[in-house]
Order: structure tokens, then C-alpha cells, then sequence
């Protein structure tokens, strides 16, 4: 081989080499970035166990994520969540240079707990500051969130019989998470969902809110038939 052509083969041989090692590189920097921030949560903690790329969509997937109360001997976790989807439009980059991204949430599962009493084995979401731990964590503009085969549930170890309510088959999203008023100066974002209640029971729930306020002005809709 002439050494014209040996030069650019080098070049093209480290090139792949320097991003096979940054691809293999990148889940465990992340996965290890994503750990440090949840482990500083207020009264909560969480780890993720594993960070998979997918760099032709411009997307990333976190699997087994699970936050837990720190104080307090609550028997389940706050949030549980196999798999998380996180992925950047590229519609939105390139036709309005803007980084706008969405997650599908598969399967997770969100648990309220009334201690009673026990105010230290409650577990309500109480005690941080959950929109400052999603900007530290995801630093775009969330075009949607989306719930797949979800479930919430509320429970009273305590109580006796102990309560154990449940929504099962949670589908839901909420869209428009922006800081970004528009053209009327107003930051609506929508929320639209269903799920199974006692049993079976269709719910249907939708609202209307400004994300970035107290929730001292929204519009909420609830509906459960067939109980």
C-alpha cells in the first residue's frame, strides 16, 4: 500500500477506534453522572442500574430506576421504574434550532403511603424539590412525558385492615413542559389520562396548568364510570 494511502486508512482506523471507545465510555459516565445527582435528592434518594445509547435517534434509555424515602422504614419504593425512553426531536432542532426531548416512562410504579401518626413512614413526595431534581437531571425542554402501563397506588401499612388502593393500566401524558411563553405570553401545558380503578373502573382525567406557578390556577377534569 502506497504511503498516500496509508495516511487516510490510519486516520479512519483511529477514528473508529476513538468512537467505539467513546460509545462504550458514554453509558457508564452517564449512568455514574445520573447516580451522583439522585443520591442528593432531600429526603429521597435513587440509582439507576443501567444506561443504554442509541445514537442514530439521539436518545438514551435508563432502566431499573428507583427512588426511596431515607428516612422512615416505608416498605416501598416512592417511584419504581424499569425502563425510561429519553430521546431529542430532531424536528425541533432542525426546523426551530431548539433542543425539545420526551420520555416514555414504561411500566413504572409511583406509591403513596399514610403513616398516620408516623409521620416519618409517610411517603407523599413531601420534602423535595422535584422540578429542581428533573432540571438538574434533564437540562432540555420537555415536549412530552408520556406513561405506558403504569400504576399508582396509596397505602396504610398501619391501618387495620391495611389499605391498599390501586390504579392500574396508568396510560397518560403531559405535554408542553416549557419555560418558554408564547405568543399571548402564557405557559399552558395539558395533561390527558386513563387508567383502571377499583378493579376496573375506567377513569379519565385531563388538566390544563402553567407548569412553572403554584398551581393556583388550573383546570382539572375527573371522570370514573361503571364503579
Amino acid at each position: 500500500m502506497s504511503r498516500r494511502l496509508r495516511l487516510p486508512l490510519y486516520i479512519l482506523i483511529g477514528l473508529v477506534v476513538l468512537l467505539l471507545c467513546l460509545h462504550l465510555a458514554a453509558p457508564l459516565l452517564i449512568r455514574q453522572y445520573l447516580n451522583d445527582k439522585l443520591a442528593d435528592m432531600g429526603d429521597y434518594r435513587g440509582q439507576v442500574t443501567d444506561v443504554d445509547l442509541a445514537w442514530w435517534r439521539g436518545a438514551y434509555r435508563v432502566e431499573g430506576l428507583e427512588i426511596v424515602k431515607v428516612n422512615g422504614k416505608v416498605p416501598v419504593p416512592f417511584l419504581k421504574a424499569p425502563g425510561i425512553d429519553i430521546a431529542v426531536s430532531w424536528r425541533s432542532l432542525w426546523q426551530e434550532h431548539a433542543i425539545v426531548g420526551h420520555i416514555v416512562f414504561e411500566r413504572p410504579e409511583l406509591n403513596f403511603v399514610d403513616g398516620g401518626a408516623r409521620k416519618e413512614q409517610s411517603q407523599t413526595g413531601e420534602g423535595t424539590d422535584w422540578q429542581d431534581q428533573v432540571d438538574k437531571l434533564i437540562s432540555i425542554t420537555l415536549d412530552e412525558v408520556r406513561v405506558v402501563d403504569g400504576r399508582v397506588t396509596f397505602r396504610n401499612f398501619n391501618s387495620k385492615p391495611q389499605v391498599n388502593l390501586a390504579a392500574t393500566d396508568v396510560n397518560a401524558s403531559l405535554y408542553n413542559l416549557t419555560n418558554a411563553a408564547d405568543a399571548r405570553g402564557e405557559r399552558i401545558a395539558r395533561f390527558e389520562g386513563k387508567a383502571a380503578v377499583l378493579g376496573s373502573a375506567p377513569l379519565e382525567a385531563s388538566a390544563r396548568f402553567d407548569p412553572f406557578k403554584d398551581f393556583t390556577d388550573f383546570d382539572f377534569r375527573l371522570r370514573v364510570t361503571d364503579i
